[in-house]
């Protein structure tokens, strides 16, 4: 099926412009790559027609995110009719960071790169891109999984005790998880990993299992010219500055970033799952640049009762320099994610986050 479907005609605007002025998408060279998921609206077509907007649920610097439901209309675009899904619409001319790094590397990398999005399969605990929306002249919405679950740093403040050090366990491997695929899969930089960014793909319920956790929110990504790999997961690179000031890492300082500065923001998370606070007394303070410089204490408070392998493990990844820092890979690999039950594993890797009826 072609993807001008809507359109009827051959070239639209994908995700990157250069000065301003919308790139121009060869369909017929994008349909040998892509699948028939790139929408072209022409007034008086509009996205409505196609997913009925219900409610906000989130809104960032550049977007505002919808719960959307799918109309029958929508069968065409590759959506479930009646299927909740989470529709984030671009705010008319702005440019977030993803689109700036698109318009940097060639145009078969950027097909690459959204093909890894829509290729995400239920056990990757990436948040699966469903749909792409193009209204003339400028509004772009993309269609991903809808997580009805709370976000974890919503989950995190209203929660009376810290995670167990097994749930702990069961959740930064997840994270980790969504993190190797970005880096190794997608070519892509997170640069926002927070508590917020991350979210249960079904309301917790008093008295059973956490639900499956994924990884969200890539509108301050950074899209690389090729896929991270062992030999490049510890370079850092000159590049814009962007994230959340509260998890940058070190380099970040420096207007360094890359591979190993998620794997910061990780090793803060676990820090945080396993004792609800952050090292360096990071809550407590506005010199975040000061407070990385400083040595971690794993010695004392919450971590008298936590296992020496937890300790290893987020040293590992709040080791100062880049080139010190475990990778996606090598964290995975680490003792203490290994402890994580077969049962475990299974409930991770069978993470449903299929459109809800």
């Amino acid at each position: 099926m072609s993807s001008t479907r809507l359109l009827g005609r051959k070239t639209v605007e994908l995700l990157s412009s250069k000065e301003g002025v919308p790139t121009v998408l060869d369909l017929e060279q994008s349909d040998r790559i892509l699948p028939s998921m790139i929408n072209g609206l022409l007034p008086p077509r509009h996205l409505e027609e196609f997913v009925q907007l219900e409610r906000m649920i989130g809104r960032g610097g550049f977007a505002t995110v919808y719960r959307g439901v799918a109309t029958e209309k929508a069968r065409n675009c590759g959506l479930k009719p009646g299927a909740i899904y989470a529709v984030k619409r671009n705010d008319k001319c702005a440019l977030p960071d993803i689109r700036k790094s698109l318009c940097k590397v060639s145009k078969e990398r950027e097909f690459a790169f959204l093909q890894s999005l829509v290729g995400v399969t239920s056990d990757v605990p990436v948040v699966k891109l469903h749909a792409i929306f193009l209204e003339f002249p400028w509004q772009v919405s993309l269609v991903m999984d809808h997580l009805a679950g709370p976000d974890l740093f919503d989950y995190l403040s209203t929660s009376t005790k810290p995670f167990s050090e097994q749930d702990a366990v069961s959740i930064t491997r997840q994270v980790i998880n969504g993190v190797e695929y970005l880096h190794y899969v997608a070519g892509l930089l997170h640069r926002d990993l927070k508590p917020d960014n991350c979210a249960f793909v079904r309301p917790v319920l008093p008295d059973q299992p956490l639900p499956p956790v994924k990884v969200f929110d890539i509108g301050s990504g950074w899209v690389l010219p090729e896929p991270i790999t062992d030999e490049t997961a510890r370079d850092v690179q000159s590049m814009l500055q962007a994230g959340t000031l509260l998890y940058v890492a070190p380099e970040f300082w420096k207007g360094l970033g890359g591979g190993p500065s998620d794997m910061w923001s990780v090793g803060l998370l676990t820090h945080l799952f396993l004792t609800s606070e952050l090292p360096f007394s990071l809550m407590d303070r506005h010199d975040y640049r000061r407070a990385t410089k400083e040595e971690i204490d794993l010695e004392t408070g919450a971590w008298k009762v936590l296992s020496g392998e937890a300790r290893d493990f987020v040293a590992s990844l709040l080791a100062k320099a880049p080139k010190h820092r475990a990778t996606a890979r090598v964290a995975l690999a680490h003792p203490w994610l290994a402890q994580c039950s077969v049962a475990e594993r299974a409930a991770s890797g069978a993470a449903q986050t299929e459109p809800v009826c």
